[in-house]
């Protein structure tokens, strides 16, 4: 993250989309909770930094580029409340996200139609090496709004991704009808000894030059974000 400094506007769009992912996705999750039930005494739906931001999700931001809010623990959702409203629960935050990051491309395509085609290139990995609109001749506003764009949609796919503590996680836990023995030794490691975490930063910087994590992410968001460039 630190070498896109060099895109000082692509830069600034992406610090902004994060900050606003870490509110929306808390709030989604939140709101879900209370609306769905699915808690043992209902949730204040708000944004507190204190206890919502993930000092490892920060710095993972900072040296790989992506990283997370502070994760809902499992056992907060115990399976008596049913796997579906569970799942729900932390479905809610990456697609809350990745509603926001459409609405904010729907506006850099609609204010901006003649940046559009400096899109046509993006994908997930141009947080990191910045759009650099504004070098082509672009208009700088543009490339901020849709560094924003793309930046929230990065979190919301990387979110997605099944290790704790992203919510990808939890959707899948909450899957299981009955967690194995092996599953439940694959918990333990993965959260109470931290591995998962260690496998997030790992998977961002390694091996492929920009990380394993990059190039999931390009091959799955690219195309999904090519019809913004029409």
């Amino acid at each position: 993250m630190l070498w896109s400094l060099g895109a000082p506007i692509s830069f600034a769009g992406f610090v902004l989309s994060f900050f606003l992912a870490l509110v929306v996705r808390t709030i989604a999750v939140r709101a879900t909770q209370r609306a769905l039930g699915v808690h043992f005494r209902p949730p204040a739906v708000g944004f507190n930094p204190r206890h919502d931001i993930d000092v490892f999700g920060v710095v993972a931001m900072l040296i790989g580029a992506m990283g997370w809010g502070k994760g809902l623990d499992v056992d907060e959702l115990p399976p008596r409340f049913g796997r579906g409203r569970r799942v729900a629960v932390y479905a809610a935050g990456p697609l809350s996200v990745l509603l926001l990051s459409q609405l904010v491309l729907l506006v850099f395509a609609l204010g901006f139609p003649g940046d559009r085609q400096y899109l046509l290139g993006a994908s997930p990995a141009s947080v990191v090496s910045g759009l650099f609109i504004s070098a082509q001749g672009g208009n700088p506003v543009a490339e901020f709004i849709a560094a924003v764009g793309v930046g929230l949609f990065a979190f919301a796919l990387f979110d997605l991704i099944p290790l704790p503590p992203l919510d990808g996680w939890g959707i899948l836990w909450c899957s299981l009808r009955n967690p194995s023995s092996a599953a439940q030794t694959a918990r333990l490691w993965l959260v109470e000894k931290n591995l998962g975490v260690v496998i997030l930063f790992v998977i961002q910087l390694f091996p492929y030059g920009g990380g394993m994590a990059w190039v999931l992410l390009h091959v799955i968001g690219s195309p999904l974000l090519r019809p913004w460039a029409w």
